[in-house]
């Protein structure tokens, strides 16, 4: 798995709902300039299946309306999950620097591009008492219905997970782990809140949480712990790609801090 960190800024100010789905398309128009092939990896044969990459947008503390500045840099990330993929991904970002692309016709212009490489089997596992946050509006598809549910659940999130991780890392988790991995968590808070609408494709929106959980996970082992550390990784729920389900795990005595720009 890697996380590709872009710094990028725009030639003028502007004030859109939700980067998610600007952050997307600059990545998908990246990879469809350098391979056809590729950007059909990631998306005809993965129709069905979960996404094997996720996006971070700009983001800023308890905003989902952000104006950007000329000549202000700011972070977005992209992260790559399926492994067969990292090294064609990574020859289509070697000529982005100093290029700049128009996106629903926006400037956007990539001046740095920095490429950190994780190993699932080594991520650190949180400590026992978390604050588990919804950086970006979360929700979820559970198993079987055909609705989304914005509500995040420990079952919710652990199923969404152990998915995860059995698609990209590899085969560990059965259903029945979910319920009993679930049922560890304790949740001694909540601060959650419903965010507006979410705009992801002509005439498609979607109702996600933010906010944050915090939760006592001391009656789970290391392996189970570090389920839960994959959320900052991979994102979680429905629309992924879109930049949902961004996630940060802190300490629960920690100040928390959204803003990554």
């Amino acid at each position: 798995m890697i996380i590709i960190e872009l710094q990028i800024s725009f030639q003028e100010k502007i004030r859109y709902w939700f980067w998610g789905n600007i952050v997307r398309q600059l990545f998908l128009k990246i990879i469809a300039q350098h391979s056809e092939e590729l950007l059909s990896k990631l998306h005809s044969s993965y129709r069905g299946t979960l996404a094997p990459y996720a996006v971070e947008p700009i983001i800023a503390k308890n905003r989902m309306v952000i104006t950007v500045h000329p000549n202000r840099r700011y972070t977005v990330r992209i992260k790559i999950l399926d492994p067969s993929l990292l090294s064609q991904i990574i020859k289509a970002l070697e000529d982005t620097p100093d290029r700049t692309y128009i996106i629903e016709s926006i400037a956007i212009k990539i001046h740095e591009v920095t490429i950190e490489g994780i190993h699932p089997e080594k991520i650190e596992p949180p400590n026992h008492k978390i604050r588990f946050i919804l950086i970006s509006p979360t929700t979820f598809k559970p198993a079987g219905s055909p609705w989304l549910d914005p509500i995040p659940s420990r079952k919710h999130i652990v199923a969404s997970l152990t998915r995860l991780w059995n698609t990209f890392i590899q085969q560990k988790y059965e259903k029945t782990h979910i319920e009993s991995i679930a049922n560890k968590i304790k949740i001694t808070g909540i601060n959650l809140r419903t965010a507006p609408p979410i705009p992801i494709g002509k005439n498609r929106k979607i109702i996600g949480t933010t906010g944050y959980i915090l939760m006592d996970i001391q009656k789970l082992d290391k392996e189970e712990r570090k389920l839960l550390a994959l959320a900052q990784i991979t994102n979680i729920g429905k629309n992924r790609t879109y930049g949902l389900g961004t996630i940060r795990i802190t300490t629960e005595n920690t100040q928390t801090n959204t803003q990554t720009q």
